[in-house]
This record gives C-alpha cells, structure tokens and sequence, in this order.
C-alpha cells in the first residue's frame, strides 16, 4: 500500500480546471481523453476542477503549482500551463514564478471552447478523436445560441439539449459534473448513454421541473422598456435567489421573442448580485456592440459578444442598491441617461 502511494506520488499530475456549464464540461471531456489516450496518463494522475463565477477569488488563491494546469472555458488562473477560452475581454494573469512558460489561447471568434480545444489538440499536438465530433457540433451551437427561433430554445429532444439543461442547475453538485465528465470519456461521446444512467436521469428530470417555474418567475418578474424612440425594447428582469428554478436569458427571449436586450439581476443567497446581460439572437443586430468587453471594462465581467455577466458585492447593492448598474446598462444600449426614475420605481424593493 505505502509502495503504490510513493510510486503515484512520483508521476506527473494534471489538473483540468473548467466552467460548470456544457461548453466547460464537454472541453474538459475532450482534454481527458487526451490525456489518457493521446498522451496515455494514469486517470489517477488527472484532476477535475469544476467552477463557476462565484467561486472566481476562491479559486484563484489555490495553488496549482506542482501540477500540469489547464483552464478551460473560464478566467486564467496565475498557476496555468495552458489557457484555452473564447469569451471576449478576458485578460491573462500574471505568470506564476513556477510556470516560465505557458500557452496561452483566447479566441472570441470561436464559437465554443470546445470547437477551439478539438481544433487546436490536433493542431498542436496532431490528436483528435472523431467520436466527439457531433458533441462539440452541439455545444458550438448552444454556446453561440445559434437557434433557428425561439422556440428551438426551449427544445428538448435530444440528449445533449437535456445534458445542457441539467448542467444550467447551479446546485448541481461538482462531484456530478465530474461524473458526467468520465461518464461522456467512457461512452465516447454519446450523450445518449449518459442520460440513461438512472441518477443522471432523475436530476435532469427535476431540472426540467426547475426550468418549468423559472417561466412562470420570468413572467411575473419582467418589465419591458422602450428606448431610442421605441427602436429598442430591452427587458429588465429581477427576482430574489430562488434556488428552485432554473432562469436564462435565452429563455427570456423564448418568452419575449420582440425584445432586443435582456438584463437579468438574481440576488444570491450570500447577498451579492449576479447581472446577466444579453442581446437577442432573433432580431436584427442594431450595433457591433460588444456585450463582454463592456462588462469586463465596466464592472470587472466578461463574456462574448452578445452575452456576458459580472456579480455586485452585497455591500455595493446594500448602500447603493441596483438603480445605478441598470442605469449605466439600459444608457449603453440608448444613448439615453434620463431613465434613472422609471428604473428606481422597478426596483426599489429589491434589496
């Protein structure tokens, strides 16, 4: 037993830190059958790392530095080998003085971090396994919210449309996520196989029961303004933390399909503020905006193009409350600064 310890302790570890959503999930499953079958590393030697906004400080203090570090589909990390992302405005962290020397890879034009990861695995290290190529065809799709209408948006007959639905559940655990990780590696792909494990299935089914009163909160909750003359509609939605729904803004379009932006404000259960913010893909695009990039300069967000999203400390929404952030959002997308009163009457009683 001591001797097995002392031998796994002397191999190479990798650790694959990726974001808690289909895209960070199906690029981590691309990566760890690379390791273990290009690169044929122990499964013993590779670490998931799942992680989300929230948990963004927190897991820039760990220390990954004895390890093989990759980051997929999310903020660089100070300890990573290898940072792979397509959301604009993100900027890479100061090198780590253990890691002189790092890839760093962001690319805003690509549609998902999995396409970019398959593309560049081949690229780079000539692998790419063709089982995962109808996956990542998927994620590309639900990444970019290339949707043919709204409707598509709420679709759920195909395995993967429930895996992305599943993994929209923020209370999903991370030992699940990493479940679903190895369970995609050893079925290749097939989404299919995954959804037919029972414990799989049943979370997805609660899910959609989640996903089911998150519309009727939407309805409930949303207020619609008309800006430049009427020529934008943007909606503002904001609700309490409510733990039991499942809520995006693709769903708000699903719901609205005329409106052209969506701001989404959910208080967390800590007191802080998540602000989603996003333009519709079912109207004409009135601008070359860039929804991510704004965000990160404004408020320390990030995102793509058309969607991205920071999080308020609950001491700034405590003195000062939301009207100021709609404000600066709702000015951006008008041109106008003059609807301040109209925004405190919405959310005066928020906080």
């Amino acid at each position: 037993m001591g001797l097995c310890f002392l031998e796994q302790q002397s191999q190479k570890t990798y650790t694959i830190s990726h974001h808690k959503d289909l895209d960070g999930v199906v690029s981590a499953t691309l990566l760890y059958d690379y390791l273990i079958k290009g690169r044929g590393c122990s499964p013993l030697s590779v670490r998931l790392v799942c992680v989300d906004y929230e948990d963004l400080v927190d897991w820039r203090e760990q220390d990954f530095s004895d390890t093989e570090h990759w980051v997929l589909d999310f903020e660089d990390h100070p300890d990573s080998d290898f940072w792979f992302d397509h959301h604009s405005g993100r900027v890479p962290c100061l090198s780590s003085r253990n890691k002189p020397s790092r890839v760093l890879l962001v690319s805003p034009r690509s549609r998902s971090c999995s396409s970019l990861l398959y593309t560049k695995l081949f690229d780079f290290f000539g692998y790419q396994n063709e089982a995962f190529h109808e996956l990542v065809s998927w994620t590309d799709t639900i990444d970019s919210a290339s949707y043919s209408s709204p409707g598509d948006v709420t679709r759920l007959d195909h395995p993967v449309l429930k895996l992305n639905l599943l993994l929209q559940d923020r209370n999903i655990p991370n030992d699940v996520v990493r479940d679903i990780v190895y369970l995609l590696f050893s079925f290749q792909g097939d989404c299919s196989l995954v959804m037919e494990s029972s414990k799989i299935h049943n979370l997805y089914e609660e899910a959609r029961v989640k996903r089911d009163l998150g519309f009727d909160i939407l309805r409930k909750h949303s207020k619609i303004y008309n800006v430049s003359d009427g020529l934008i509609r943007v909606l503002v939605c904001i609700i309490p933390d409510l733990s039991q729904v499942i809520i995006s803004s693709l769903y708000i379009f699903s719901l609205f399909p005329t409106v052209n932006y969506v701001i989404f404000c959910q208080k967390l259960e800590d007191g802080r503020t998540k602000v989603h913010m996003a333009r519709s893909p079912f109207v004409p695009r009135d601008s070359d905006f860039d929804i991510g990039k704004f965000l990160k300069k404004e408020f320390s967000g990030g995102g793509h193009r058309d969607a991205g999203g920071f999080v308020l400390p609950k001491e700034k929404v405590r003195s000062v409350g939301l009207e100021p952030t709609i404000s600066i959002l709702l000015g951006k997308i008008s041109n106008l600064l003059d609807i301040s009163s109209s925004v405190n009457s919405y959310v005066g009683n928020f906080v």
